[in-house]
């Protein structure tokens, strides 16, 4: 209706004039038969049709052509600079075909003028002309969208930016940190690019990591593969691959691959800190080493390329980084490590299920677990993910509680299992390492609380009660009374 509107008025007076034209001998004979009026009025008539088939022309190529065709094939409204152009052109032609066609006048002359000027103009703006046409086909040929991430070689080599906005003579780019940078059009026509929105969002991100030679290649590739996978941001397919590349004097270098969605919600640099972070984790928890060039001498008791957790010093050592036994001391760690177990579970193998008794806590010494919770229906849903170094069960261990999740392995796994017969021989040497306990236990559970508390006093309150909850649960799970005030008794 808008179209039919905007073409009305135009159409509607070049039809007129037309007419008017195609009757202008008798229109003039019919004014002033004699003079010379009429002859004036025959070619203002003729004048006036060309002029508005040129009007006409121009609206019709607006509404059908710019906003029609063109504007919804690239997206974009079409700009002005290049649809007066066109319109600048339609009404040359038109004063032409006046100058021709009407008055009977040679305009060759004109003509070579005109053509001089075009040379002189177009030596002076040819920066804006190739800026206006390199947009054309940066439109046409769309090499990237408004909104894509592209990263920049060349003049701007190594720069990732999100396209804010293509315009006909320069493009807008955002960075990663918030800076505008406006491209000529022209400049950015020169360049390569990578854009990683197309053709498809997922992208391959890749890290190296050179490790020790000495550790064995499948335990490098499933510390590093669990390191990725456990990683946040990272997608699960395509899954993260581990490669071995090269092998040299200075160790074995291995190609953490892994896909994400750039900028949905994590940058590729970003990404790849995340991953290396965690894989730096990983490998110092395993005891695993990078490589180091073999013309320098080290010490390999204080530089172990391997740990095994079969030894009870290593199991020390994992001991002393779990926040619920920080208040242990170096003989209660020594019996804690002595009396507890590593197991392996291999991939889909379920290590506790939800609803069952236990008596048990375990810490992840190698690999990934992940952690499933039944609901309504009883349907399964993974909830979580358990990395390198995280311990798990210590509710069952403590309390007796039944299990609160089912845990599987995503990867083959090593745990370090302890049981309850190993607490309670610390119980029984250290009545007061309960309060320690059920301090730990409240402040593990309220972690997760803590940002939906107000203040800190509502934090403090809480913790002393869950503190109050956790010791009467223990001192009843092991069934332990006060003898004296001093020594507590199974």
């Amino acid at each position: 209706m808008r179209r039919a509107k905007s073409l009305a008025f135009p159409v509607a007076l070049f039809v007129c004039t037309f007419l008017a034209a195609c009757y202008s001998g008798q229109i003039a004979e019919f004014v002033d038969r004699d003079g010379t009026a009429g002859q004036f009025i025959s070619l203002g008539l003729q004048t006036a049709a060309w002029i508005t088939a040129a009007i006409a022309v121009i609206q019709l190529v607006q509404v059908f052509v710019w906003e029609q065709l063109v504007a919804e094939y690239l997206g974009a409204p079409v700009p002005r600079l290049i649809r007066d152009m066109v319109a600048g052109i339609i009404m040359m032609i038109a004063i032409a075909g006046v100058l021709t066609g009407v008055f009977r006048k040679d305009i060759s002359g004109i003509l070579a003028t005109s053509g001089l000027l075009g040379i002189v103009l177009g030596f002076s703006l040819q920066t804006i002309i190739l800026d206006v046409f390199t947009g054309l086909a940066i439109h046409f040929d769309r090499p990237f969208s408004t909104g894509d991430w592209i990263r920049l070689y060349g003049e701007m080599e190594g720069m990732d930016a999100k396209v804010l906005e293509i315009n006909w003579r320069t493009t807008r780019l955002l960075t990663e940190t918030n800076e505008l940078v406006i491209v000529p059009n022209s400049i950015l026509g020169k360049m390569i690019f990578t854009n990683y929105n197309q053709p498809d969002p997922p992208t391959r991100i890749q890290v190296a990591v050179r490790l020790d030679s000495a550790v064995p290649v499948e335990r490098c590739r499933h510390v590093l593969l669990a390191a990725a996978k456990g990683s946040e941001g990272i997608l699960e397919e395509p899954a993260p691959v581990v490669l071995l590349e090269e092998i040299s004097e200075v160790g074995a270098k291995y190609i953490v691959r892994f896909w994400i969605k750039p900028w949905n919600p994590l940058s590729p640099t970003t990404a790849s800190g995340l991953v290396l972070a965690n894989v730096l984790q990983n490998l110092q928890f395993a005891g695993i080493s990078q490589g180091i060039p073999k013309l320098i001498n080290f010490d390999s008791r204080t530089a172990p390329s391997c740990t095994d957790f079969g030894h009870q010093f290593d199991r020390i050592n994992v001991l002393r980084k779990i926040s619920l036994f920080r208040s242990l001391n170096d003989d209660e760690f020594e019996s804690l490590a002595k009396s507890s177990s590593t197991q392996t579970f291999v991939q889909g193998e379920t290590l506790i299920r939800q609803g069952d008794a236990g008596d048990s806590m375990y810490v992840l010494l190698e690999g990934l677990l992940e952690v499933f919770r039944t609901g309504e229906g009883n349907k399964e849903t993974r909830v979580a993910q358990i990395q390198t170094g995280r311990f798990f069960g210590e509710m069952s261990l403590l309390t007796g509680e039944p299990r609160s999740a089912t845990i599987r392995a995503a990867l083959n796994s090593i745990v370090l299992t302890i049981q309850k017969s190993a607490m309670v021989s610390l119980l029984e040497n250290r009545p007061g390492l309960v309060d320690h306990l059920s301090r730990s236990l409240a402040e593990r559970r309220l972690a997760d609380k803590a940002r939906e508390l107000s203040s800190t006093n509502s934090l403090q309150e809480q913790s002393d009660s869950l503190t109050d909850q956790f010791k009467k649960k223990i001192l009843g799970f092991f069934r332990v009374v006060f003898d004296g005030g001093s020594k507590l008794q199974a």
